[in-house]
C-alpha cells in the first residue's frame, strides 16, 4: 500500500428485509445504481466519500467507500459470497424478527471471509431491546461489542474506525459488533409492511486451485516453524534478493517490499500486493491441509526458494522501480 491521502475500499450490506437495506444506504450514501440492478444482477452499488479522515501517523486521507447492497434471496445465493469477498467489512440488517439468522451470517461469513469487520445491526422498537440482549447472550457471539446506536451513520464511523486501526497496526484482524438501533431512526414511513426473505444458505463455488477461504492457521504455523520460517502477526515473513515479502496466514494474500526501500530514508516506500496464483492443484495425506492451506505453504516456499514464475516476477519488476531517482 503506498503512502497516499486515498483510500478506497469495499463495505457489503447483507440482509432479510430488501427495504431496510435500501433505507440504510440512501441515509449513509449516494450516487446509488438503481435498484432494478438486484433483481437482475443480485446487487447495486452506492458510493461514500469522507474527506479529511484521520488516519495512521497524524495523516488525514480522504476515503472512498463503496458499499455493496446484495439481495439476499435464494434466487441469487450462488452468487451472494463472490459479490462481497474483498470487503474490508460486511454490515447484516435484521430486527426482533429474523435475530435468529444473525447465526446464520455469522457463521457464512466467518467462513468465506479471511479477516474483516462484521456489524450486525438490530432494529428494535425500543421496549423489547432487553429481550433481544439477552436472546444474543444463547448464541456464539461472546466476542461481539454491543453498541447502542442512535444513527445509521455510527455503524459506518465504527468501519471506517476499525479500517484506520489496521493501517495503524499493519495487521488484519476482527471485528465484531452488534448495533441496537432504533427501528425509526431508520424507516420513516410507519406504514411500511417488512416483506422478511427467509436465510439461504449460499452455493459453494469456490475457484478449485485458489479458493477463498480461511486458511485453518496453527496446523500451517506449526509446518512453517519447522522450515524456520519467520511468522508473526498471523503473517510469515520471507526475505529474498527481490526484497520482503510479507504472506498473511489468513487469506494467502502477498505484500511486498522491494530490497531499495527497507532502507531508504525517502518517504515514498513502496509496498504493494502481489498476486501469485496457483496453475496446478496439490493433494495432502493430512485432514488439516485443504487446497487453502496448500496454496499458502506452496507461496512461502517458492518465494524462500526465489522460484517465482513469469507472472510474478513482472509484478515484481514494476513495483521496484525507485519513484526518488
Amino acid at each position: 500500500m503506498r503512502n497516499c491521502s486515498e483510500f478506497k475500499f469495499k463495505v457489503a450490506l447483507l440482509g432479510a428485509e430488501e427495504s431496510y437495506k435500501s433505507a440504510f444506504r440512501e441515509q449513509v450514501a449516494s450516487g446509488s445504481l438503481s435498484n432494478h440492478n438486484k433483481d437482475i444482477i443480485g446487487v447495486t452499488i452506492s458510493g461514500l466519500k469522507l474527506e479529511g479522515t484521520p488516519i495512521a501517523d497524524g495523516r488525514v486521507a480522504n476515503l472512498y467507500i463503496s458499499l455493496w447492497d446484495l439481495e439476499c434471496s435464494d434466487r441469487f445465493s450462488m452468487f451472494r459470497t463472490s459479490y462481497y469477498r474483498g470487503s474490508e467489512a460486511i454490515i447484516v440488517i435484521l430486527d426482533e424478527n429474523t435475530l435468529d439468522q444473525a447465526e446464520y451470517y455469522y457463521e457464512e461469513v466467518l467462513r468465506h471471509s479471511p479477516s474483516l469487520s462484521l456489524a450486525i445491526v438490530i432494529l428494535h422498537d425500543g421496549t423489547e431491546i432487553e429481550n433481544l440482549r439477552s436472546d444474543l447472550h444463547s448464541l456464539p457471539f461472546n466476542q461481539f461489542e454491543q453498541v447502542h446506536a442512535r444513527r445509521s451513520q455510527e455503524i459506518i464511523s465504527w468501519v471506517v474506525d476499525k479500517f484506520r486501526q489496521k493501517l495503524q497496526d499493519n495487521r488484519r484482524r476482527d471485528n465484531f459488533a452488534f448495533f441496537f438501533l432504533p427501528r425509526d431512526a431508520l424507516i420513516q414511513d410507519p406504514t411500511l409492511v417488512p416483506h422478511y426473505l427467509d436465510y439461504a444458505c449460499p452455493v459453494e463455488n469456490f475457484d478449485e486451485l485458489n479458493p477463498q477461504k480461511r486458511i485453518n492457521f496453527m496446523p500451517v504455523s506449526r509446518l512453517l516453524d519447522k522450515f524456520n520460517i519467520i511468522v508473526r502477526n498471523e503473517s510469515a515473513f520471507v526475505a529474498n534478493k527481490f526484497g520482503t515479502f510479507e504472506v498473511s496466514l489468513r487469506d494467502s494474500s502477498v505484500l511486498f517490499t522491494p530490497r531499495q526501500c527497507i532502507d531508504c530514508m525517502s518517504k515514498c516506500t513502496m509496498r504493494e500486493y502481489i498476486c501469485i496464483i496457483a496453475s496446478t492443484k496439490g493433494f495432502s495425506t493430512q485432514s488439516e491441509f485443504s487446497q487453502a492451506e496448500l496454496i499458502v505453504l506452496a507461496k512461502v516456499l517458492a518465494l524462500q526458494d526465489e522460484a517465482l514464475p513469469e507472472h510474478v516476477l513482472k509484478q515484481i519488476g514494476r513495483v521496484t522501480k525507485c519513484l526518488s531517482n
